[in-house]
């Protein structure tokens, strides 16, 4: 989100755009206090290409082969079942792409998760 326009906004929009975004790219899967902890974590003033993982096995390989790479953790799982992201970057490029890493446990998709269609249908009703 490196544009005029954003640059241009303060702190707390930006910060809410980030937010947006976010909710969008992983479905609503992330819990508000999840989404906000990413949001304070991930610098502004930088670009970010944002990755999303349903299995644990591929986020932790992908986080585990590249000895390249630094990775920032910036949510962690209070629970072996919960979400988790970082942030990395490439040590031969460190003013390049960032990325982050979002995790999402399969579990929250699943049909009869109360508190994933609970939050649906709350922003389907603006709620």
């Amino acid at each position: 989100m490196k544009n005029k326009a954003f640059s241009k906004l303060s702190h707390t929009e930006k910060a809410a755009k980030i937010i947006g975004a976010l909710d969008r790219k992983t479905d609503g899967l992330l819990y508000a206090a999840e989404l906000q902890q990413i949001a304070s974590a991930v610098p502004l003033r930088q670009q970010y290409t944002i990755r999303l993982y349903r299995s644990s096995t591929e986020y932790w390989r992908m986080l585990s082969t590249d000895r390249s790479i630094r990775i920032r953790p910036i949510l962690t799982p209070r629970d072996p079942k919960g979400a988790s992201a970082v942030i990395t970057w490439s040590v031969r490029d460190p003013v390049g792409t960032r990325q982050l890493h979002i995790f999402i446990p399969p579990h929250r998709a699943k049909k009869g998760n109360k508190t994933y269609e609970q939050k649906r249908m709350a922003a389907a009703h603006g709620l």
